[in-house]
């Protein structure tokens, strides 16, 4: 479990342009949603005419993932991604700041049967959506949740995200403890939590390495993929459910808890991430404007293939 304290160092003149940026960042989400809207769509759009390398991985990524998708197709879809991609940034500060009520008058939440009715601990098999900040705020303020995430190398930063992803959890009435955060290696802290009842999200979906995963298909094509959430789910005896998110035309967003993924975990490492693919491939397929197509999914590849990013840094 992670709990970094506010240490007196972070006073150090190296952490000011940190600070004066999440003074700026925090001063942005104080507009009115509609407004933040509004400039994450012209900051998507520049991004999208610029072509910085991350919207060149999205690019790439789309035409791996859509082959069936014309061009025209692929950059209308590229253009809606990065625009959500830049209300990402938004989104995360509005989870860490906005008040509690205020966030969830704007989130329609689906699917609560799915938990409440499951008398055990519950791992949260999540994905990489880019409003996945807004959803944080959702489940931990309903239930005893707690996250998975790497560390932040900038450690006033990391502060700083510890407390707003776990702010609305804090005060609970249940007498379960407040929202934890947990570190992606502490597998045992994680199988503990589970076993005594709580709430685990974390998600599977990105980059696993040569030495962390295994090779599955990913929309067809072969993607180093953590096997852990079998893992962790086996070890603990809970079941794995996914969560969808996604942001309504009319500005709402929307959460839904789905069933537990069927036959899950099921002891071997290779099929339970490729069910796990299977599952994040048809949540993915609902929105995909709305999923984080600038990580380079497939940059680990089997021994013998072709980098399939290769020319995108120059």
């Amino acid at each position: 479990m992670v709990d970094t304290p506010f240490q007196r160092t972070f006073l150090h003149p190296r952490y000011w342009l940190t600070w004066l940026g999440f003074a700026l960042w925090w001063s942005l989400v104080q507009l009115p949603l509609r407004v933040q809207t509004f400039l994450a769509n012209r900051m998507g759009d520049a991004i999208y005419w610029l072509r910085p390398l991350r919207a060149r991985v999205a690019e790439r990524n789309l035409e791996l993932a859509f082959p069936r998708l014309d061009a025209v197709q692929r950059r209308r879809l590229l253009r809606q991604n990065l625009r959500h991609t830049a209300m990402g940034f938004f989104e995360t500060g509005i989870s860490w700041w906005w008040p509690t009520e205020k966030i969830l008058a704007v989130i329609d939440f689906e699917g609560q049967e799915h938990l409440e009715q499951l008398q055990s601990g519950v791992l949260i098999a999540g994905v990489h959506f880019t409003c996945l900040e807004i959803a944080g705020v959702v489940m931990s303020a309903h239930y005893p949740l707690d996250m998975v995430y790497r560390p932040h190398d900038n450690a006033l930063y990391d502060t700083f995200q510890q407390r707003g992803r776990t702010s609305n959890g804090r005060r609970r009435q249940d007498g379960q403890p407040p929202s934890r955060m947990f570190d992606r290696n502490d597998l045992r802290g994680m199988v503990r939590a589970l076993k005594s009842g709580r709430i685990i999200w974390s998600t599977f979906d990105q980059d696993a390495s040569r030495r962390k995963g295994v090779f599955v298909p990913f929309f067809g094509i072969p993607a180093s993929t953590y096997p852990a959430a079998g893992t962790i789910a086996r070890l603990a005896g809970v079941p794995a459910i996914p969560l969808l998110m996604f942001r309504r035309p009319n500005g709402r967003y929307c959460v839904r808890i789905l069933p537990p993924i069927a036959e899950f975990p099921t002891g071997e490492a290779v099929q339970d991430a490729r069910r796990y693919n299977v599952v994040a491939e048809s949540l993915i397929g609902e929105h995909p404007e709305a999923y984080l197509w600038v990580h380079r999914r497939y940059k680990t590849r089997p021994e013998g293939e072709p980098d399939l990013y290769a020319g995108l840094d120059k």
